[in-house]
C-alpha cells in the first residue's frame, strides 16, 4: 500500500507545515492475519468449527448490523457461550453482555462497532469480522484488542466483493453529489431559517436530506443547529474539503480491499498503510500468506500435482521472457495445458504468496475509464527455482478435475441468506 494515510491527515487537520514525524509500535509480533473470501451466506457456517480450535477464545466476531449481531450470537449459543452486543440494546443489557464477556462467563462476544472503545481484555485470542470494515484504520484498531497480554492471537476477516458494493452504496447515500450540495446551499437563507420553512430536493430521501445537513456543516458552508434550524455562511472553499474528503473515504474502501485481496504479508501490508518506513520487507512468518498451512480459517489448501505443474510451466515461461502481461502469459500456458482463467489466477495467486513472482499494476485511461495492465514479473527466488518441489498453497474452494481445468467447490450454507449480513 505504502501510503502513509493517517498520519498525513493528521498534519492536514492540524495545518502543520513539514512537521517531524514519529511513527513507530505498529508491528504486532503475536497476532497472525487471515482474509478469507466467502459469500455472505457461508461465513456464518464457518464460525463453530473455527472457535471450537485450541487456543482460539475468548473471541469478538464483528458483524455489520445490529440484526446480526442478535442471529449469530443465537446460532452461536448452542455450541458456545455467545452473547450479542450492539448499540441498539437497552444501556442494562448492553452491560450485562459486556460484564458477562469481561469476567469470562461468556467466551463470545457478537457486536458492531458499538463494541470496543475502552475495552480492555488482555486475553482475546481472536478477532472474526463478518464482514470488510469501512477502512483499514478502523480494521487496525479493532483487531488490535486481540492478544494485548503479548500471547499468540489470530484475527480473520471475511469479505467478498459484495460487501464493496455495500460500503460504495453507503459512501454514495454519505457524500450526495457536490452539484446537489451547491444547488440546495443557493436555497438557503442567510439567517437562521426553520427546517420545514426551507425548501427540499424533490428527489432526495429524508436520510439523505440529512446527509445534506451535515456534509454542508461539517465543511462549513452552513451551520445547523436542532433548534434554530439552519442558515447559509456563504463558505467559500467547502467544495475544495468536501471533494478531498469524499476522495478519500473512497480511497480508504479501495485500500481494505487492496489488503483483503493481497498475497503479501497481511502484517507488513497493515504497518505498511501507516509507516513504509516501519514495515520495510519484513514479514511476519504467521499469516495466511506467510505460513498458509497454519491457517485457522482454511482458506488455502496445498497445490496438487496439477496445479504444481502449470506453476512450473508458468515459471519456464518467465524465465524465457521475463515481464509478460497476465493475458500474454495465461495464453501462452494455456497453449500447452488446458487452462483457465480462475484457475490460472489461483495459481498466479499462489506464486506471488510464495514469493517466486511480483505482480506489477499500471493504470491506463480505456474508454473514459480507468484500467489495469497486469505484468508478471520473476523474483529473486523465482528465478533460481527450477520449478521442482514447488511449495505452493492455492484457494481451497478451487477444485481440480483430473480431466480439465479448476471448477468450484459448492459449500454448506449457515443460518443466513446472502444479503441478511446487511
Amino acid at each position: 500500500m505504502g501510503e502513509e494515510a493517517l498520519p498525513n491527515d493528521i498534519v492536514d487537520a492540524l495545518g502543520l507545515n513539514d512537521p517531524s514525524r514519529f511513527i513507530r509500535g505498529f508491528w504486532r509480533d503475536n497476532l497472525a492475519c487471515e482474509a478469507l473470501k466467502l459469500p455472505t451466506g457461508q461465513r456464518a457456517a464457518r464460525l463453530p468449527a473455527l472457535l471450537a480450535k485450541p487456543d482460539s477464545l475468548p473471541a469478538i466476531v464483528y458483524v455489520p448490523s445490529r440484526a446480526m449481531a442478535e442471529e449469530v450470537a443465537a446460532w452461536l449459543r448452542a455450541r458456545l457461550d455467545a452473547v450479542p452486543y450492539h448499540g441498539g440494546m437497552e444501556s442494562s443489557a448492553r452491560t450485562q453482555a459486556q460484564d458477562a464477556f469481561m469476567s469470562g462467563r461468556s467466551n463470545v462476544i457478537v457486536a458492531n462497532v458499538a463494541f470496543g472503545m475502552g475495552v480492555d481484555k488482555p486475553d482475546i485470542r481472536t478477532i472474526v469480522h463478518m464482514s470488510a470494515p469501512q477502512s483499514i484504520e478502523n480494521y487496525y484498531q479493532e483487531i488490535g484488542r486481540a492478544g494485548r497480554d503479548g500471547k499468540p492471537s489470530r484475527a480473520i476477516l471475511f469479505y467478498s466483493w459484495a460487501d464493496k458494493k455495500l460500503l460504495e452504496f453507503f459512501h454514495e447515500n454519505s457524500f450526495p453529489p457536490v452539484e446537489k450540495l451547491a444547488q440546495f446551499l443557493g436555497t438557503v437563507p442567510r439567517e437562521w431559517t426553520p427546517l420545514d420553512k426551507v425548501a427540499r430536493p424533490t428527489d432526495v430521501t429524508e436520510e439523505n436530506f440529512e446527509a445534506f445537513l451535515k456534509q454542508l456543516h461539517n465543511h462549513g458552508a452552513l451551520e445547523w443547529s436542532p433548534t434554530l434550524g439552519i442558515a447559509n455562511r456563504n463558505g467559500k472553499s467547502w467544495v475544495e474539503r468536501y471533494l478531498k474528503q469524499e476522495e478519500h473515504k473512497r480511497f480508504q474502501t479501495d485500500e481494505i480491499f487492496r489488503y483483503a485481496e493481497s498475497n503479501r504479508c497481511r502484517m507488513n501490508e497493515l504497518v505498511g498503510y501507516f509507516s513504509t518506513q516501519e514495515a520495510g520487507e519484513k514479514r511476519c512468518g504467521q499469516c495466511d500468506n506467510c505460513a498458509p498451512a497454519s491457517t485457522m480459517g482454511g482458506g488455502l489448501r496445498s497445490a496438487m500435482p496439477r496445479e504444481r505443474a502449470i506453476a512450473s510451466s508458468m515459471l519456464s515461461l518467465l524465465t524465457a521472457r521475463d515481464g509478460q502481461a497476465a493475458g500474454m502469459l495465461l495464453t501462452s500456458v494455456a497453449s500447452r495445458k488446458s487452462v483457465g482463467r480462475s484457475e490460472f489466477e489461483a495459481i498466479l495467486a499462489a506464486l506471488d504468496r510464495a514469493g517466486l513472482v511480483r505482480i506489477s499494476r499500471e493504470s491506463y485511461a480505456r474508454d473514459g475509464k480507468e484500467a489495469q495492465n497486469r505484468k508478471i514479473l520473476l523474483t529473486r527466488s523465482g528465478r533460481r527455482n527450477n520449478g521442482n518441489d514447488l511449495d505452493l498453497w492455492v484457494d481451497a474452494d478451487s477444485v481440480v478435475r483430473s480431466d480439465g481445468p479448476a471448477s468450484r467447490r459448492r459449500k454448506p450454507r449457515g443460518p443466513f441468506r446472502a444479503g441478511t449480513a446487511q
